[in-house]
């Protein structure tokens, strides 16, 4: 049997099927494969067979793949899988789990699958994934285990022969470091992303002047600056500024809000207790007050939770990270991951302040729902990510001093 890196929340997460709060059947384009779909063509069950496909529709053919050869219809009252029925899967029901599509076999599960070795976490888009991935006080940790090869494979890489994938050599050196970076708690996590940022920044401009070979020597000089004090561990290394902060991730929320990606009722709640939120400071507002207001409810109930459960935040990143199969990719460079990252917990965190200002008071529960409703809400559309780097580039942001007005929380008295 193959080897498998699984983080430790995998060991034990399972689907709880009608008790979720959010089925996976809601509100999502669900992908059939075309294996599958020519399956239910040829069901000895005619009259189930004909359903199935009736409900299905193929792709036009220039978006047709192997992987993603038809969609389940959704029901037009309640935008539901057409085959949810009482919270269950009526495929599964009727025909076993074996007949299921690729997508609905393996959510939320995702494998990459890098030199001999799968690796397989969750997207955090579903509920009780993130409950498990996310709450875990003592951080992530991996674990190999000896099982079944996954359903469906993400990312394929080697780091044994060399290629024109960046990094490939040193993945694992990277990639560990990274972890380790996130993980470590002696800095505030907002540090730490600007910690892995300034790493990233270094890494690419290595690799652009074809000095790849040095990249051992840039981990140590980084992991030597950690352990004794130096530059990059200096909080006032990183520019701090409330009013932009806010006023650019406010702008780029209600603009991914106006392109209507997706209209996930969980997430459509938090963002109302968001704006309802930021709304008590007063329609009489100026800007400068309504940001000063925006750093008071910061302090009185988003700080305070925090200081005891940062973790959870930590634990996302450190998700995304392995998920994303960080640093393996064709395309973009380490900044521009790490970039991403950082916008999208900005994004997060904002939004959280104000649900707690809505509320008076921030939860667990409440950090669950809006992490997991977010994803799905906006990273299951393959567009989301574009718009987001596009909008970050239209205003000349996509740097890492930018990056750090986006991140880093300034003190509390700067926000008086």
């Amino acid at each position: 049997m193959p080897k498998v890196l699984f983080p430790d929340y995998m060991l034990t997460f399972r689907c709880i099927g009608n008790e979720c709060e959010d089925s996976c059947c809601k509100k999502l384009e669900i992908p059939v494969n075309r294996d599958t779909y020519l399956k239910y063509k040829r069901l000895e069950d005619r009259k189930f067979s004909e359903r199935l496909v009736q409900d299905m529709e193929v792709l036009e053919a220039s978006k047709r793949r192997s992987d993603q050869y038809a969609v389940i219809k959704l029901d037009e009252a309640t935008g539901h899988c057409t085959f949810l029925e009482n919270g269950l899967c009526s495929i599964q029901m009727k025909l076993g789990e074996s007949c299921l599509s690729k997508v609905c076999a393996s959510y939320p599960r995702r494998s990459n699958q890098v030199d001999d070795t799968f690796e397989t976490s969750a997207l955090l888009s579903c509920p009780e994934a993130a409950r498990l991935a996310l709450l875990n006080p003592e951080g992530m940790s991996f674990t190999y285990v000896e099982a079944e090869q996954p359903i469906t494979i993400g990312a394929r890489m080697t780091t044994k022969v060399p290629s024109g994938i960046p990094y490939a050599k040193y993945f694992w050196d990277i990639r560990t470091f990274a972890v380790e970076m996130l993980q470590n708690r002696s800095y505030s996590l907002s540090h730490r992303v600007m910690q892995l940022a300034v790493l990233a920044v270094a890494l690419d401009e290595s690799c652009a002047k074809g000095k790849g070979d040095q990249i051992p020597h840039i981990i140590q000089r980084f992991r030597d600056q950690l352990d004794g004090g130096g530059e990059i561990a200096k909080t006032e290394t990183f520019p701090t500024d409330l009013h932009f902060q806010f006023k650019f991730l406010n702008a780029l929320l209600l603009l991914l809000i106006s392109a209507k990606v997706s209209n996930n009722d969980k997430y459509m709640e938090c963002l109302d207790q968001y704006i309802d939120g930021i709304q008590k400071a007063g329609d009489g507002f100026s800007e400068q007050e309504l940001v000063r207001y925006y750093g008071e409810c910061r302090r009185n109930y988003y700080d305070p939770f925090m200081a005891e459960h940062e973790y959870i935040f930590e634990n996302y990143l450190v998700n995304q990270l392995f998920s994303s199969a960080f640093p393996y990719d064709t395309e973009l460079k380490l900044f521009t991951k790490v970039f991403y990252m950082g916008v999208i917990y900005g994004l997060l965190r904002m939004q959280l302040i104000g649900m707690a200002a809505c509320h008076e008071r921030l939860t667990a529960d409440m950090i669950i729902q809006l992490i997991y409703s977010f994803i799905r809400n906006f990273e299951h559309n393959q567009n989301f990510k574009k718009v987001l780097l596009e909008q970050c580039e239209a205003g000349n942001i996509r740097t890492l001093g930018h990056l750090s007005l986006l991140v880093m929380e300034s003190d509390a008295m700067e926000d008086s």
